[in-house]
């Protein structure tokens, strides 16, 4: 069973991995990693002899050469790689573009809603303002057309005002 996998670039194909190479690409990394170790545990064969009888795997004699189902494996690999951290990267900055968008749009919300409250609280102003003017001309009306009471409504205040304020 072998794959073809596609790179970015369609024109170019990767070539396939055989699982044989891969099971033999293992083999000559256990060998370069622990030489002591026999290469089939049990079967008593050395480094030396597993190297020799590795067909496809490389040069006899040198385990260090992997030959060139390994090097295929081992650049599908790095090209599986890279196509991952290129995804990654372009997922990235696609959830960055994303959330700029998504800052962008409740900013923009938060200033509506700024400017709405801005304009309520304007127009509330004004009002209480347009309110407390006409009190202060119709009290002033009042007083002038009757001194007398406005002096006896005020005494009044005074008073209860200062009872209050003494307790």
């Amino acid at each position: 069973m072998t794959r073809t996998l596609i790179s970015q670039n369609a024109n170019e194909r990767v070539p396939p991995i055989r699982p044989d190479a891969i099971n033999e690409e293992r083999h000559i990394m256990s060998e370069q990693t622990n030489p002591e170790q026999p290469a089939n545990p049990g079967s008593g064969t050395s480094p030396e002899a597993a190297g020799n009888a590795g067909g496809a795997a490389g040069t006899p004699g040198q385990p260090g050469n992997a030959g060139p189902a390994a090097d295929a494996a081992k650049n599908h690999v790095q090209a599986a790689a890279d196509d991952f951290k290129a995804a990654a990267s372009a997922k990235a900055e696609e959830i960055r573009r994303a959330a700029e968008q998504k800052a962008e749009q409740l900013r923009a919300q938060a200033e509506a809603k700024a400017r709405e409250f801005r304009d309520t609280a304007g127009h509330t102003w004004d009002d209480a303002r347009t309110k407390a003017k006409t009190w202060q001309t119709e009290g002033e009306a009042y007083v002038r057309d009757h001194p007398a009471q406005a002096v006896l409504a005020a005494l009044g205040a005074g008073f209860v005002l200062g009872l209050l304020l003494r307790k």
